[in-house]
């Protein structure tokens, strides 16, 4: 199932994670649903290499340098996010930040990210454009520092 909304692509795969396949092995080995099928499209040349996929994903995301992706799973589900960053949507996510640290200069990464609903890397992403634009500064160490709003 593919779902597309303003900020994200959402692709939903039923079923989970391939048996034999455990959590901290998730895009490092690959296990086959079918190894018959698999077989016959790489002879044929329509498939690389198995195991390959998540890293691929990932490093093609990193370089085109917009948005990023993210994989959740459980036993019953399989999801890829992939985040969609419009100038438009950037800069009212960038101002939300902004809003906040104002009202809580103490707030973490992870709060932002849950408050606005949107990834850690994605609010690292806005608040690494925030410094470059010397619109914001950490002042001490990432525990126990706080965030300065320049003007």
């Amino acid at each position: 199932m593919v779902e597309v909304y303003d900020d994200r692509f959402l692709i939903t795969s039923f079923g989970g994670l391939p048996p034999g396949l455990s959590n901290n092995e998730f895009g490092i080995r690959s296990v086959l649903r079918n190894p018959l099928i698999a077989d016959l499209l790489q002879r044929a040349n329509y498939i690389e290499k198995t195991g390959t996929g998540i890293q691929r994903i990932k490093d093609a995301v990193t370089a085109l340098g917009k948005g990023t992706v993210e994989f959740k799973y459980n036993e019953n589900w399989f999801d890829v996010i992939f985040s969609r960053i419009c100038e438009e949507s950037s800069v009212k996510s960038s101002v939300k930040i902004l809003e906040l640290i104002k009202l809580n200069p103490h707030i973490t990464v992870s709060e932002l990210a849950q408050q606005l609903d949107i990834s850690t890397r994605a609010i690292a992403n806005h608040i690494k454009t925030l410094k470059n634009e010397n619109l914001l500064e950490r002042v001490g160490a990432d525990n126990g520092g706080y965030w300065k709003i320049k003007s």
